[in-house]
């Protein structure tokens, strides 16, 4: 006996030494709204750092997006290191580790070259439409879902590129005296590939389920840095920045990319993926302004309604995933739904059952054995001698 209460008592210490304190992300959940600003806040980083490289005319985008890169890398292995995760993440996830990585890359570098080739909002506002596509890749590669929302909203999204872009292989857009550019068609290709490589990323970090964060980061920025400079050497395009100005906005964008991560990863920790996603739109509106204030590029009103069209598409994705994740939909179902209860009355004959529904109330005489009370606790009814099992429907508050 004094032996299995020692084992107990050394079970509870044991059980109390492994409690520890509420984490930093316990704590932050309690701030109201703070994983909604935090993904204001990567929506502005990300705007602020693609205006400046688009702003940078003579460098190369791509290889300040390296320079970039070799400055998260820094910070998020070092991270890992202090934090001792494992650098190689979880045995069961390095391929999606590698393909969240390259894919992370391309679609970085597609949209730092379409910025500098296609206005700021028409770039931003097609590269954000990913998360609209990702419904359409889940199908394929997840298995997950692919029902009429998911398709009109795709239809949506893809009439909203198309008037963005004006392609003139369309009639209705064809302009003989401004046809559209080389560079236009290049730039426009680019945003394209940014936003498919963006949604296949999505899928990806959803598979990453146990790999740490920085980890995943730290990898991101190693393979932009291989396929980087790869593409700075192919296009032979390769420039030291010159002056403190340029470095100091290369450094500016460098910041903008560690804090964005940052931001970005504790959003979703402290917050849902919906409303998450439904604030990265705001990008739209803040290239907008940059747009209008520094570079003084024209808006069309087919590009306005392309985006309108896009952030709508966008919002009721995310709107989607936070209505499912709170059951809302299911508890309207029930509230309209009849009805049903019971009015119970024992006797010495047996139990008297009344039933009431939204339609109107129905007496059902139902005679139970005393000694059935198992099978009452079961939902089951003796009527005549015969026992009917009757499923109640679930109740939601």
């Amino acid at each position: 006996m004094r032996k299995s209460i020692y084992e107990l008592d050394t079970g509870v210490l044991r059980a109390i030494n492994k409690c520890k304190k509420p984490g930093y992300v316990y704590k932050m959940r309690k701030v109201p709204h703070l994983g909604i600003l935090l993904a204001l806040l990567y929506a502005f980083l990300m705007s602020t750092a693609v205006a400046i490289v688009k702003g940078i005319k003579k460098i190369n985008p791509v290889e300040v997006l390296v320079i970039r890169s070799f400055m998260q890398a820094i910070v998020f292995g070092a991270l890992a290191i202090y934090r001792k995760a494992d650098i190689f993440g979880h045995p069961k996830e390095r391929w999606h580790l590698l393909g969240r990585a390259t894919s992370g890359a391309l679609n970085m570098a597609g949209w730092y070259l379409s910025a500098s080739k296609i206005s700021l909002m028409d770039s931003s506002t097609i590269y954000y439409s990913a998360p609209v596509f990702v419904g359409f890749l889940a199908f394929i590669f997840l298995k997950e879902t692919f029902g009429i929302f998911e398709a009109l909203n795709t239809l949506v999204t893809v009439i909203g590129v198309i008037l963005i872009s004006q392609p003139h292989f369309i009639p209705w857009f064809a302009d003989p005296e401004h046809p559209m550019t080389r560079s236009a068609v290049v730039g426009l290709i680019l945003a394209l590939l940014a936003s498919f490589t963006f949604a296949l990323t999505n899928i990806h970090l959803r598979k990453l389920q146990k790999t740490a964060t920085e980890v995943t980061a730290f990898w991101f920025s190693l393979a932009t840095i291989a396929i980087g400079s790869l593409i700075v050497a192919f296009t032979d395009e390769f420039k030291m920045p010159e002056g403190i100005i340029e470095w100091t906005l290369i450094v500016l964008v460098g910041l903008c990319g560690i804090f964005g991560q940052i931001s970005f990863a504790l959003a979703l920790k402290i917050e849902k993926a919906g409303p998450v996603s439904i604030v990265q739109t705001c990008t739209i509106v803040i290239v907008l302004i940059y747009q209008l204030t520094f570079f003084h590029e024209p808006v069309t009103a087919l590009s306005l309604v392309g985006a309108l069209l896009i952030i709508i598409s966008v919002v009721l994705t995310g709107l989607k995933e936070t209505l499912k994740s709170v059951d809302l939909v299911k508890n309207i179902k029930h509230i309209t739904a009849p009805t049903i209860s019971w009015n119970v009355n024992h006797s010495e004959d047996g139990v008297q059952m009344q039933k009431y529904d939204t339609r109107g109330s129905l007496n059902l005489p139902n005679k139970v054995d005393h000694n059935t009370s198992n099978e009452k606790e079961n939902g089951d009814i003796q009527s005549n001698g015969v026992l009917k099992r009757h499923s109640f429907p679930r109740l939601y508050y």
